[in-house]
Formats: C-alpha cells, sequence, structure tokens
C-alpha cells in the first residue's frame, strides 16, 4: 500500500518553506500528494484494498487549501511584480527628468557667463572711454585757458598800439603837406587807417599762432 502524507505533514512542510520561495516546493509537494491520491484511490478500487472515508476527505480538503494558498500567492507575486515595475518605470521617469533639469541647468548657466562677459567687456570699453573723453576734456581745457589768456595779453597789447599810434598821428606836422585841404580832417584820416592797419596786424597775428598751436 502506498504511502500519503497527511494534513499535518503538508502543513509543516509548508511553514517551513516560505510564501514566495515555496511556490516551487508546494508545488512539487501537491503533485506528490496528487499522485499518492491517485494511487491510493486505484488501490482502493483494487479487491482487498480500502482506504477509510475521513482520510480521504481530510485530504481532500488539504489539497483545496493548499490550491487556494498557492493561487494566493500567484496573485501576490503578479502585485509584487507589477508593483516592480511600477516602480521601475516612475524611477526611469525621475531620471530622465533629472537629467533634462540638470541639461537645462547647464544651458542656462552657459548663457548667463556669457552674458556676463560681454557686460565685463562692454563696461571696461566705457570706463576706458570715459577715461579718455576725461583726459580730452582735460586738455580742451587747458587750451581754452591759453587761447584766454592769449587773447587778454594781445588785446593789452592792442590797447597800447593804439594809444601810442594815436598820439604819434597828433603829433604829425602837416607844414609840407602838398595838398590843400583841411588838416584836421586829414589827421583824422590817416589816424584811422593806421589804427585800423595796426589791428588787422594784430588780428591776423593771433589768427596765426592758434592756427599753429591747433597743428
Amino acid at each position: 500500500m502506498a504511502h500519503r502524507p497527511t494534513g499535518a505533514a503538508l502543513n509543516t512542510s509548508l511553514r517551513k518553506t516560505g510564501s514566495r520561495e515555496s511556490l516551487v516546493s508546494v508545488s512539487s509537494i501537491v503533485s506528490t500528494t496528487s499522485t499518492a491520491t491517485r494511487t491510493g484511490v486505484s488501490a482502493a478500487r483494487r479487491p482487498g484494498l480500502r482506504t477509510s472515508t475521513p482520510a480521504r476527505i481530510t485530504l481532500q480538503e488539504t489539497l483545496k487549501e493548499k490550491e487556494q494558498e498557492i493561487e494566493i500567492l500567484r496573485k501576490e507575486r503578479d502585485l509584487e511584480r507589477e508593483r516592480i515595475t511600477k516602480a521601475a518605470n516612475q524611477a526611469d521617469q525621475a531620471e530622465q527628468s533629472l537629467i533634462s533639469i540638470v541639461k537645462e541647468y547647464e544651458q542656462y548657466r552657459e548663457k548667463m557667463q556669457k552674458t556676463v562677459s560681454e557686460a565685463e567687456v562692454a563696461f571696461s570699453k566705457l570706463l576706458e572711454e570715459k577715461n579718455a573723453l576725461v583726459l580730452q576734456l582735460e586738455e580742451e581745457k587747458r587750451k581754452c585757458e591759453d587761447l584766454l589768456f592769449r587773447f587778454e595779453e594781445e588785446s593789452i597789447n592792442k590797447d597800447d598800439i593804439q594809444k601810442e599810434r594815436s598820439e604819434q598821428c597828433v603829433s604829425i606836422r602837416w607844414d609840407t603837406w602838398p595838398f590843400e585841404t583841411d588838416k584836421g580832417l586829414m589827421t583824422l584820416f590817416f589816424c584811422t587807417a593806421y589804427t585800423c592797419i595796426i589791428v588787422t596786424i594784430v588780428i591776423l597775428f593771433s589768427i596765426s599762432s592758434q592756427f599753429c598751436q591747433k597743428r
């Protein structure tokens, strides 16, 4: 007569093997039990062999429970796989988002560095132009002061020359004048003409001096 494992033996074996890792072992036990059951049924059908009805009922209930447990473990395994797949997809999405954010940050940083560099270059140029303009302003101011000083000096000299020439014109003697005309009118004419000539010479000298300085 073939040996059939009892329900206590099946429970003890299932507790030792664990949950998910025991699927193979439980399947093997169920297969062995099913084989033993078929063997027992065949033996019971043979003449001279009998199997007690309560033991058979207990074995069937145990098999049914184990099949239910196996089905539950399979569902748990499927759920666990689904959760793992979902978590892996979420991790991939998070990694892609991180890569995209890092790329955008690098582009923004490079753009800002370029903008800062351009601003520094523009500021340096403006500073150089400002310094050049300050120097040019100082030079022009100095030239204006020199021209003003020369103009005042020339004005003083011109006044002195005009005064001197006027005195010389008054002291001219008209005794030898060949024309019959008014001596007072002629004196005024010659003094005015002489003064205009002197003033013109002074002005031309001043203009030529300024032109030479600018060159």
